[in-house]
């Protein structure tokens, strides 16, 4: 069914490269980049001219480093119409000025963007591999998020989206599903857990419905649908010992 009532699968932010197949109505089939396919309202997306580059990978680009920053359509005025952008999104950088970038959206409308939300880059720029702290950190960041079936911002997680962007930012690019980064990993003893190593549980007979990751001192910070929201666990909390799976590590710098 392709309507805006169909289950949330996943999101995608402002930007993504999105591959596109057959088309229903006012729906497109589409696959991210992270192999993840669902259906998209066609007035969501612009469709690249042949030999046109990707969106913000050439020249400089503004990339969003507040957990919510805002695009404001309109130089001045008030209100002025705007755009809410999350953590992690490309903005192709038109020109600076006093306080501010001018930016050119994805559709080619100019914006602009407080500097104090984002950081000038080259358009090629990728994560650099950081540390087991610093995913730690980046995950506390998030502290209090809400909960939301397939959401992968920070204006609403689910337990694998949260830890799939923690560990993008840091350099680690994993898959979008529990199950996924379950396969992924390899297998950590309960005694030899390290910050940064995820926790995977289930409360079927089969299959990884849970995600956390582990952060020291016996705890697990973790997007909770019962919590209704990114929150810290204790690892011997009696419900999730009784539904605990594994451990698994993906973590490839031996840094700290």
């Amino acid at each position: 069914m392709t309507n805006a009532r169909s289950e949330r699968v996943t999101q995608v932010i402002l930007g993504t490269p999105l591959v596109v197949g057959k088309g229903r109505k006012n729906w497109l089939w589409v696959t991210t980049p992270d192999a993840y396919k669902g259906w998209i309202e066609a007035s969501a997306i612009r469709r690249l001219k042949l030999h046109e580059p990707r969106y913000a990978t050439r020249g400089q680009i503004a990339l969003v480093t507040s957990n919510v920053g805002v695009v404001y359509l309109e130089r001045f005025g008030e209100p002025r119409e705007s755009l809410t952008v999350t953590l992690g999104t490309r903005l192709e950088l038109v020109a600076e000025e006093s306080h501010r970038f001018r930016v050119r959206l994805p559709d080619r409308r100019l914006g602009w963007v407080t500097k104090e939300c984002v950081v000038v880059r080259d358009g090629e720029f990728q994560y650099p591999l950081t540390s087991r702290r610093r995913v730690v950190e980046t995950s506390k960041r998030f502290l209090g998020v809400p909960y939301l079936w397939g959401g992968t911002t920070p204006l609403g997680f689910d337990c694998s989206g949260m830890v799939q962007l923690t560990f993008n930012l840091n350099g680690v690019n994993l898959p979008r599903d529990a199950d996924q980064q379950f396969q992924i990993g390899r297998p950590i003893g309960v005694d030899d857990l390290e910050p940064a190593d995820l926790l995977f549980f289930s409360n079927k007979s089969s299959g990884i419905t849970h995600v956390g990751i582990f952060i020291g001192d016996g705890k697990f910070l973790h997007s909770s649908g019962k919590a209704k929201g990114v929150t810290v666990t204790p690892f011997k909390d009696r419900f999730f010992q009784s539904v605990f799976v594994g451990a698994r590590g993906v973590w490839r710098s031996q840094s700290n």
